[in-house]
């Protein structure tokens, strides 16, 4: 994390210029949003807690301008946010699902691994919900090797060893298919039948 911050800094002051609006500029307020979300829940600074809120919005207003590609980066965003202060946490669960289910569908494997993981760690911080740590926690394993993100789901495994312990060695699983990197993008209709059964207005 601390990583991640130095990072920020240095690339939240640069001119995106030309880029502006494309994959790479929505992955940066992305990352952007998450980095400001976990200062605000280490620092309780109400700046971080403003330029999170901004990041997210900015995404919001691109979505509702019809990238749907974006939806499960504004669901996982919310379900971050809303985590912090909202006493139901079914509410906060569902905002995880629907950020996964989003994520699956529209082939961003790498999103859909870091909502698994994300949630994992709310329901182990949420006694209601802990039962699910697991099952969240191996999701997201899964996905990061279906990714090809070999080493990050190797490093959970290492840091989860109750969860992990009685399962077999990694296993790779990549589907052409499936898989879903930063340079590849499927057009607008094919996105629209991924996302036929995601509802756009559980952002709002």
């Amino acid at each position: 994390v601390d990583k991640a911050t130095e990072i920020y800094d240095q690339l939240k002051t640069s001119d995106m210029g030309c880029f502006k609006g494309t994959m790479f500029f929505n992955a940066r307020l992305f990352f952007f949003a998450l980095i400001e979300i976990h200062n605000f829940r280490i620092t309780k600074k109400r700046k971080c807690n403003k330029n999170a809120t901004k990041y997210r919005d900015m995404l919001r207003k691109y979505v509702a301008g019809g990238a749907i590609n974006l939806v499960h980066k504004v669901q996982l965003l919310d379900a971050e946010m809303m985590k912090r202060t909202s006493q139901n946490s079914d509410k906060v669960l569902q905002k995880y699902k629907a950020a996964i289910v989003s994520a699956t569908r529209s082939g961003f494997l790498q999103d859909a691994a870091l909502s698994n993981y994300l949630c994992a760690q709310y329901c182990q911080t949420n006694s209601k919900l802990e039962s699910y740590h697991e099952m969240y926690m191996v999701k997201s394993r899964d996905q990061f090797l279906s990714w090809g993100a070999s080493e990050v789901a190797k490093s959970l495994c290492e840091r989860y060893p109750n969860v992990f312990s009685k399962m077999k060695s990694l296993r790779p699983r990549r589907s052409s298919s499936s898989v879903h990197s930063i340079g590849q993008f499927s057009s607008t209709s094919k996105f629209q039948e991924r996302h036929k059964a995601v509802n756009i207005s559980d952002i709002n």
